[in-house]
């Protein structure tokens, strides 16, 4: 299995493993059904979790469609998982009146005495695993494998193959210039020619 497939995996780990995490920990009474909770807190909660829900399957399914440019599904992926993840360091922080853990008497670990909601330490896993998937998987379309029926392409050889395309030496090279793989034989329209290859 190729090094970026592997941080692919990692990523869809992260994301579909804290969907279903965030729905374990909330449905229940001491969140979601918690009789002590005003009826627009529990709303929230679950505008939360049915949000959170939908958009892991939008970013996974950016991760994995075929793409002219792979690179992006991961890092979406990355971005989403630090979102979601990284207000957990901060939020105390932030608004005094909160807190990590869903009663006094939570229990906590605790390291060189110092106290660590479990529900942050968590986060801090899914983070990092997460950064970890998006160092392995980050060189996709760059020199990974990709779909075989997209291939290395930037998004410029996209627009040449959607538009017409055009031979290699008809292209005036620039510092962003494209590396081509196959000789062409069409010019592309006038007005994306002046956009892309002027």
């Amino acid at each position: 299995m190729s090094r970026h497939k592997v941080g692919k995996f990692i990523l869809t780990f992260v994301v579909g493993a804290g969907a279903v995490i965030a729905i374990a920990v909330d449905w229940n009474p001491t969140h979601l059904f918690n009789p002590r909770w005003h009826p627009h807190a529990r709303f929230d909660d679950a505008m939360y979790l049915f949000f959170l829900d939908g958009m892991s399957l939008i970013v996974l399914w950016l991760l994995w469609r075929r793409a002219a440019e792979p690179g992006l599904g991961v890092t979406v992926v990355v971005l989403f998982a630090a979102a979601v993840w990284t207000p957990f360091f901060y939020i105390e922080a932030l608004i005094p009146s909160t807190s990590p853990l869903a009663a006094d008497d939570f229990p906590v670990v605790r390291v060189g005495g110092m106290r660590f909601a479990p529900n942050v330490i968590i986060a801090a896993v899914f983070f990092l695993l997460a950064l970890i998937g998006y160092w392995l998987a980050r060189d996709a379309g760059r020199g990974g494998q990709t779909p075989r029926s997209v291939g290395t392409l930037n998004f410029n050889e996209w627009i040449c193959r959607r538009c017409g395309q055009v031979q290699e030496s008809e292209i005036q090279r620039k510092p962003l210039e494209m590396r081509w793989r196959r000789s062409v034989t069409r010019r592309p329209p006038a007005l994306l020619s002046s956009l892309y290859f002027s």
